[in-house]
């Protein structure tokens, strides 16, 4: 069989039309093959003349296959039709339901199975067992003779006819075998095209990434420049209100072109993997009158802000301040941007072994069926809430994901034109106070020391946008900037800084 099979492969094609027609062509020269020899050979029985129209309508139906390039399926019906009726006339001639022939029924259906599929199998399946049962019925009621009995010069007939049918079985499965390999050949080339294509896919993320992040780099600098000349403007400067306002308007687009390219940057990281939590000691009523002083609003507002902590937190705990703040600045932003009046409470209390942090507002809400739609990437709950309040929609992916790297969870609750509530959890890690935190509370006023302060940045935009920062810090120190690491080494060497 291996042999055989061996042959078949190598002349088998690759596309599967191809293999049905090379199959066909085979099945016809198989099915020649038999009725000839029937024919000529070894049939002792007085149906030659059926057999030798048989093969004449094979023959041209063959012809007109090749001629005039008739589909497979018309083809194989046509065929398994011709042999059917020879076989079934064999059948009535030949003892019914007692004939040897009846094994040819029974294997009339193989063709179609490997051609065409099993729909069509087993319509001739049907066929088959319908004239199995007109047999049956013939025979039962004497129109058969049923006491069919071989003599001498039946045995090569039957001998060639039973080798006949078991080669038939044995075909079909080599056929099967030859497919099954081929398409197994066929499936570990497309894996390997597969294969290919994801790599191309991840080099590609990784050239995005890069990108990104070099980009993002580029433009966080000139944003720093800007934001830091600004401060000087409005600390140092003394302005009409008009060109104030200018200022605090520059402010404000550098401010959200900023934090757009940290988000940007953020999720870059976040989808890449790469992004690390820093945990340090935080105290937790610290941390919420700052984020209380960041969204306090002005005092004419028609939005307050609420916040309540529960006493059973204890005052330090270890987490990424930076990242948890970075979370709650998006649920308290998304809160006043889509609360017109009323509050917002800002809400931390202990739930077991985790901290929560709740952000309820009395906004306009979120329908339920768009709900599932707020966590993901570049999604908006609608598009006129894009077009009034604008934004990337990164927001809150960022803060699903980040709280899914502190190995907690976030969700929401809303009702429309009842408000809504944001919540996320974090693991409640306590640890005990920051051993500099003891010191920082004695520091001295530092700001009429004369000092002496190094200055080192390689951007010279940065380099004096830090120059005069410190002087506005420390009026009386004496700055020297440099704009490289070795030639910072040289001063440090030579004298003295405090």
């Amino acid at each position: 069989m291996h042999a055989l099979a061996g042959f078949f492969a190598q002349h088998w094609p690759n596309d599967l039309l191809s293999q049905r027609h090379f199959i066909l062509r085979c099945y016809i020269c198989v099915a020649l093959l038999i009725i000839g020899g029937f024919c000529f050979v070894a049939s002792p029985f007085e149906q030659i003349p059926f057999s030798m129209l048989t093969m004449a309508a094979m023959s041209l139906i063959s012809v007109v296959y090749v001629w005039r390039k008739w589909p497979v399926a018309a083809v194989t019906h046509a065929l398994l039709a011709a042999c059917f009726s020879l076989v079934y006339i064999s059948c009535m001639n030949t003892g019914g339901l007692a004939s040897p022939q009846i094994l040819w029924l029974g294997i009339l259906p193989l063709p179609c199975l490997v051609l065409m599929g099993f729909k069509e199998t087993f319509i001739w399946v049907a066929v088959v067992m319908s004239a199995i049962g007109s047999l049956f019925t013939l025979t039962f009621f004497g129109y058969l003779p049923s006491d069919f009995a071989f003599k001498e010069k039946h045995l090569n007939w039957a001998a060639i006819s039973l080798m006949c049918v078991a080669a038939n079985v044995f075909w079909v499965p080599v056929f099967y075998y030859v497919l099954n390999k081929q398409q197994l050949v066929s499936l570990k080339e497309r894996n390997f095209e597969l294969e290919g294509s994801r790599q191309a896919l991840l080099k590609s993320e990784a050239y995005k990434d890069e990108f990104v992040a070099a980009v993002g780099h580029e433009l966080r600098t000139p944003m720093n420049a800007i934001l830091g000349f600004n401060d000087v403007l409005l600390e140092n400067m003394q302005l009409d209100p008009k060109d104030l306002e200018t200022v605090r308007l520059i402010r404000q687009s550098t401010d959200k072109l900023l934090k757009l390219v940290n988000q940007i940057l953020d999720f870059s990281q976040l989808q890449a993997g790469r992004l690390a939590l820093n945990p340090a000691p935080v105290r937790v009523s610290d941390a919420l009158a700052q984020c209380r002083a960041t969204f306090s609003p002005a005092p004419d507002s028609p939005v307050s802000l609420v916040t309540e902590l529960d006493p059973s937190i204890p005052d330090w705990v270890s987490m990424d301040a930076l990242r948890v703040k970075e979370v709650l600045c998006h649920l308290l932003d998304n809160a006043f941007k889509f609360t017109a009046h009323g509050e917002v409470l800002l809400r931390l209390t202990r739930h077991e072994n985790e901290l929560l942090f709740e952000v309820i507002d009395s906004g306009s809400g979120i329908p339920e069926e768009l709900q599932e739609y707020i966590f993901k990437r570049f999604e908006h709950a609608d598009q006129a809430t894009l077009r009034q309040f604008g934004g990337t929609g990164l927001g809150l992916a960022i803060s699903k994901q980040l709280v899914a790297l502190f190995g907690g969870s976030i969700g929401l609750e809303s009702t429309l034109g009842h408000g809504s509530r944001f919540w996320f959890s974090v693991p409640l890690m306590a640890c005990a106070a920051p051993a500099s935190h003891a010191l920082s509370i004695h520091t001295p006023d530092l700001s009429n020391y004369a000092m002496r302060i190094l200055v080192v940045d390689d951007n010279p935009v940065n380099l004096q946008v830090a120059r005069y920062m410190c002087q506005s810090i420390w009026p009386l120190a004496d700055i020297v900037d440099t704009a490289s690491g070795p030639e910072s080494l040289e001063l440090l060497q030579q004298s003295q800084f405090d």
